[in-house]
């Protein structure tokens, strides 16, 4: 069960997206859930948003926590792994992966998305996102568009 303050949270991103924010941050204290938090986005807003999702993490040993998140919260769904030898089905619902692994510059995983049917992509840690590796996922995701309705 989620707490009140993540509800909070998640209803304030939703009346957000609504109002037309279509790049949001949430701030929250190391240890308040925010892997929680992100792997309930998808049942918040799948009526707004019903594709799929795209968690990017800094850390290797982020990606296997956030699957597992993912899993718990959404068993339904069809959840992928994208990092070094390990390749997501290109059908999942939900792709994490390691930054290193999408988004260096040249890089082939990219192109084996069609990420017009990705609406949502998540930055854990975002005060990473401004370095080059996550700025080419979200170019070529097409996050970054002035007329988009992605969620970022």
């Amino acid at each position: 069960m989620l707490r009140p303050y993540q509800e909070d949270q998640l209803n304030a991103v939703l009346d957000n997206y609504m109002q037309g924010v279509h790049q949001q941050l949430v701030v929250a204290a190391t240890g308040t859930g925010k892997t929680v938090l992100f792997s309930n986005l998808v049942s918040k807003l799948s009526h707004v948003l019903p594709g799929k999702i795209l968690v990017i993490v800094h850390r290797e040993e982020l990606v296997d926590q956030a699957i597992k998140a993912m899993r718990h919260w959404n068993p339904s769904l069809k959840v992928g792994k994208e990092m070094a030898s390990t390749y997501a089905d290109t059908d999942c619902d939900v792709v994490v992966s390691s930054v290193a692994s999408i988004g260096r510059e040249g890089a082939t995983r990219m192109q084996r998305f069609g990420w017009d049917s990705f609406d949502k992509i998540i930055i854990d840690e975002a005060h990473h996102a401004p370095a080059s590796t996550y700025l080419n996922v979200l170019e070529e995701a097409g996050s970054l568009k002035s007329d988009t309705k992605k969620l970022l």
